[in-house]
C-alpha cells in the first residue's frame, strides 16, 4: 500500500495537500492497512471547487489523496487480479503493457492475417466507446 501512496502523488508533489500527505505517508499507510484488516473503510468527503479553463467554468469534485491511495490499492491488488482473467485479450483499456503500441501491433497482425486469407477484399470498422 505504501507503493500506491507514492504512485498517487506522482506529478502533483507541488500541491500543499500532497506535501502533507507525503510527510505522514508511512504512518498513514500503517493506519490504512489496519483499517483494511478490520474491514473499516471510511472515505473523506470530496474536495469541491470551481475551475475556469479557456473561458469555461467547470465544477470539480475531486477525491482526497488518502482515498486515492486506498482506491489504487483496491483496484490493482484486489479487483484487477479477479477480473483480468475474464477480460478479452485485445481489451487494452488502462491495463499495464496494453497501451497504444499493443493495440497497433494487434491491428497489424489482424490485417496481415486478413490479407493472407482474403486479399484486399473486406472492410475495417474501428469503434471507440469512450
Amino acid at each position: 500500500m505504501f507503493y500506491y501512496g507514492l504512485k498517487c502523488i506522482t506529478g502533483v508533489s507541488w500541491k500543499r495537500s500532497v506535501q502533507l500527505f507525503k510527510s505522514t505517508l508511512f504512518s498513514s499507510t500503517a493506519r490504512n492497512i489496519k483499517k483494511f484488516e478490520e474491514n473499516i473503510h471510511l472515505r473523506f468527503p470530496y474536495d469541491k471547487f470551481y475551475l475556469t479553463e479557456r473561458g469555461k467554468k467547470r465544477y470539480i469534485s475531486a477525491p482526497r489523496v488518502q482515498d486515492r491511495q486506498s482506491d489504487k490499492f483496491i483496484t490493482k491488488e484486489i479487483l484487477l487480479p479477479i477480473y483480468t482473467k475474464h477480460m478479452v485479450y485485445d481489451n487494452g483499456a488502462s491495463l499495464d503493457g496494453k497501451g497504444f503500441h499493443f493495440s497497433l501491433s494487434n491491428l497489424k497482425e489482424d490485417l496481415v492475417e486478413h490479407y493472407k486469407k482474403y486479399g484486399r477484399e473486406g472492410r475495417i470498422i474501428l469503434i471507440d466507446f469512450s
